[in-house]
């Protein structure tokens, strides 16, 4: 008897109080040095929100290797401006390993230094994780430009309700 209670107790813990104790750390902007900065202070499992603005300085990729969820206020409310001139790098960089899940919902991503250039994705990802994207929007990006995935046979997920234009 004295198990079955503490099983349940376990099992209570586990799922209702766990999905509590997940941080959330608010960007102060949708800037890329306030976003980089709520990023750092979270760890596994937590939710970056960033708020309703555009980017005006996404100059460089932002590397993420954190298994997080990355909230924006919704579409067309908060917009990244892909402003990374290199060739080879994304606007976001999800580096995963381990299997881990990234998820990421309502945010619009715009294909701004390089709108002609066909081998570099807004949002890339590399690794063994679980990818699941939703309420999101890309725009002015062509072919391979949205979300790119690569170097990886083990990549799972879903990519739901987002727009392409």
């Amino acid at each position: 008897m004295v198990t079955r209670l503490i099983v349940v107790w376990l099992l209570a813990f586990g799922l209702f109080l766990g999905p509590v104790l997940a941080g959330v750390h608010p960007a102060s902007s949708v800037q890329l040095a306030d976003v980089s900065a709520a990023i750092d202070l979270a760890s596994d499992g937590d939710t970056v929100t960033i708020p309703a603005g555009t980017s005006t300085d996404w100059t460089t990729e932002l590397e993420i290797t954190k298994a997080i969820h990355l909230q924006g206020a919704g579409i067309d409310q908060t917009i990244i401006d892909d402003e990374v001139s290199t060739s080879s790098e994304a606007a976001i960089f999800w580096n995963m390993s381990g299997g881990k899940t990234f998820t990421m919902s309502g945010i619009t991503f715009r294909a701004v230094a390089n709108p002609t250039n066909t081998n570099k994705g807004v949002v890339l990802y590399e690794g063994d994780g679980v990818i699941v994207m939703g309420d999101c929007e890309f725009e002015d990006t062509l072919q391979n430009q949205s979300i790119q995935i690569q170097n990886t046979s083990l990549a799972k997920g879903v990519i739901y309700n987002t727009i392409y234009r």
